[in-house]
Order: structure tokens, then sequence, then C-alpha cells
């Protein structure tokens, strides 16, 4: 018998990080915002609104909702929880107490209803819809924490630019103002809406609220590939895609492919 020899231990520091955590350190602004936010601080913008605006009517659009914290809060929820295979008014009641538990009265009801079904009714992958994908083909706020070895801005910066991507020019631009440390560490998250067609396809749906002008003119692809740009979006859609991947290899069911597609809730 004799002592038992042992090695000495290397500790390293693991860290916990978020898609906001990282899009938040870049060359312009080094601010940390957290790590689980229900909302990032581009949908929490809020605008003075004028009177014409408050005192709202049936007529007003989505494009005239409520800015803020709240409202992001508020449409982030009524997603999560619709039916999609139901029409918006058949739901009326459940999105009434939503709107007024955030502080919004009914005459909003008309927009939100219309914004509703424009989300459920719009194409994805393939031509499915969320209309048309049955519950058990749909997750909405799936949760991940991912593993990352060495995730790294020169790599990244790499990886944007390949040609074969062609990824917009503003995406590529934004990666270099990016400027974070390289983390070894996890990478933690929600996805708001993650579904699979019938051929197989998993398509990642992340709904963001921001506000890029007062009709549907504004919602240029040009004026979202400023604003996904401008807010590292496209670093967001890298990351859910790598948790989805893992997740379906990890059970040793392949997806054909994932698409990640941003859908404006203003839209």
């Amino acid at each position: 018998y004799h002592a038992a020899e042992i090695q000495p231990r290397i500790f390293e520091q693991i860290r916990y990080a978020s898609f906001t955590s990282l899009s938040s350190h870049t060359t312009e602004a080094t601010n940390e915002d957290g790590t689980k936010p229900a909302i990032d601080a581009a949908e929490a913008t809020t605008i003075t609104l004028a009177k014409s605006v408050i005192e709202t009517t049936s007529e007003h659009s989505i494009h005239d909702f409520p800015r803020g914290t709240q409202a992001g809060l508020c449409l982030h929820e009524l997603l999560e929880n619709f039916d999609f295979t139901q029409s918006a008014s058949n739901q009326t009641q459940a999105i009434v107490s939503t709107l007024q538990r955030y502080g919004f009265a009914t005459e909003w009801l008309p927009a939100v209803l219309s914004m509703l079904d424009v989300t459920r009714l719009t194409t994805l992958s393939n031509g499915h819809t969320l209309a048309n994908t049955p519950a058990e083909q749909r997750l909405p706020e799936m949760g991940f924490t991912l593993h990352m070895s060495n995730f790294n801005l020169p790599h990244l910066r790499r990886w944007f630019a390949q040609n074969h991507l062609q990824l917009p020019q503003e995406f590529i631009a934004a990666a270099k103002s990016l400027d974070f440390n390289a983390l070894s560490g996890f990478l933690n998250g929600f996805i708001d809406m993650t579904c699979q067609d019938n051929q197989g396809n998993i398509c990642l749906i992340d709904y963001k609220s921001n506000y890029l002008g007062e009709n549907e003119n504004a919602y240029t692809e040009s004026a979202m590939n400023s604003a996904m740009a401008e807010h590292h979006y496209y670093l967001q859609a890298l990351v859910f895609a790598i948790a989805v991947s893992r997740y379906f290899v990890t059970r040793c069911i392949p997806p054909n492919q994932i698409t990640v597609r941003y859908q404006f809730s203003h839209d």
C-alpha cells in the first residue's frame, strides 16, 4: 500500500453566454445585457406616439402598435401560445386576455388578429405554413444549452464570408464590428419556433417586433437586411441552426435541411 499520486488538476473558467451577450460586445458598444432576455434590445426601443395613434381605432394596422418592452413581450407571448391551425378570430378571448394583461386596449384587437393570421399563413420552406404544420411537428420556445469550443471571431468572419453562402454584404461587414473573446463554454438561449415539414426539413423562426417604418412599404428586403446586420441577427441564426442540428444528430435523426427564416411581427 502507498499513498495515491494525484496528478495536478488544471482548472479552466467555464463561461456561459448567449447571443445577446455576444452581440452586445461590438467595436461601437460593449455593455452587457444579460444571458436570457425575453426580447432583444432592438425590440425594447420605445418610440413616442402621436396622440392620433394613442387614441386607437379599428382602422389602425399592426404598424401603429405601440413600441417598447411591454409591446414586444406581449407580441411574443401571443405568438408563443397561438394555435396556428385555427384562425385568429376563433381565439379572440385568449388574445384579448393577453392584450389586457399587458395594458393594451381591445381597440388593438383587429390589428393583432390580422398580424396573427398573416403569420400563420406565411409560406415557409417547400410551400408549407405554420397553419398546415401539425402541432406534434411544432415546438415553441425550444430551450438549449450548447457547448462551444473556441468559438472565435476570426473563424466566424471567414465562415460568414464564404462565397457559396451568398450572405448579404451587410452581414459580412457587420461581423467585423463584433468584439468578444473566444468562447470555450456554453451558449444558451430559446428559439421562438422550431418546426418540421412533411419532407423532413427543419425551419427555425424567431419573431422580431423591430419597428422599421409606418407601413409595409418600409419592410423591404434591403431594410430588413440592414436591421438584421445592425443587430447581428445573422449570428443568432447561426447559433440556432447549430443548436437544432446537434439536437437532431445526437438523436440519430439527421435533418434534410435546416432553414432559418426571420418573420417580422410587423410584416
